[in-house]
C-alpha cells in the first residue's frame, strides 16, 4: 500500500510539473520558428550632411590688382573691403579687398600662396598671402605691404554674406 502511496504522488507531481510547463510556455502559431519577438521604441534622427567642393584660384575667384611696400608702421594686419560692385541684379558681387602687414623693410610684395573657395552656407573665400623680395633698391626704413585682391568676377560672382579670409584675418561681404 505504501508502494501505491508514492506512487500517486509522483503522478501527481509529474502532472503539476508538466502542467507548469504548458502554462509558462506560450502556445507558436502554426509554422512559425522559435522566434522571440521584443518591441523596442525607435528614434529617427535625421543629419544633414553639407558636401563641399573647392575650387582654385584658375576659376577666377581671386587676383592680386596691385602689391607694394613703403615706409612705414602698422600695430596689427589691417584687412577690409574697399569695393563691392553688384553682378547682375541680386547675382552676388566682384569685390576688391586691401590687405595690409608690418615687414623689416618696405622691398616686398605679396604673392597668392594659395587660394579657394568653399561652396557651403555662407560660402568661404580662403586666401594664403606670402611675402617676395622685389629687385627695387631697398630703402632701409620699417615698411608697411599693402595689396589690393579682387575676388569674383562677372562669371562667378561672391554671394552676399560670402566670409573672406586672408592669412587668418576675416571679412564678410
Amino acid at each position: 500500500m505504501e508502494a501505491i502511496k508514492w506512487i500517486g504522488l509522483a503522478a501527481i507531481v509529474a502532472i503539476t510539473f508538466i502542467g507548469l510547463l504548458y502554462v509558462s510556455v506560450p502556445e507558436e502559431p502554426a509554422g512559425s520558428t522559435n522566434v522571440c519577438t521584443t518591441v523596442t521604441e525607435t528614434i529617427t534622427v535625421t543629419r544633414i550632411v553639407t558636401v563641399t567642393s573647392i575650387t582654385t584660384p584658375s576659376a577666377g575667384y581671386a587676383s592680386i590688382i596691385d602689391s607694394s611696400g613703403r615706409c612705414g608702421t602698422l600695430e596689427k594686419p589691417i584687412l577690409k573691403i574697399v569695393e563691392k560692385k553688384p553682378v547682375n541684379e541680386e547675382n552676388g558681387y566682384v569685390v576688391t579687398i586691401l590687405y595690409s602687414e608690418q615687414t623689416s623693410v618696405p622691398c616686398y610684395r605679396h604673392v597668392i600662396e594659395n587660394s579657394y573657395l568653399l561652396k557651403r552656407y555662407p560660402p568661404i573665400v580662403e586666401i594664403s598671402l606670402k611675402l617676395e623680395s622685389t629687385s627695387d633698391v631697398c630703402i632701409e626704413c620699417v615698411g608697411v605691404v599693402e595689396t589690393l585682391i579682387k575676388i569674383g568676377s562677372r562669371d562667378n560672382p561672391i554671394p552676399e554674406g560670402t566670409e573672406i579670409k586672408v592669412n587668418g584675418l576675416v571679412v564678410v561681404v
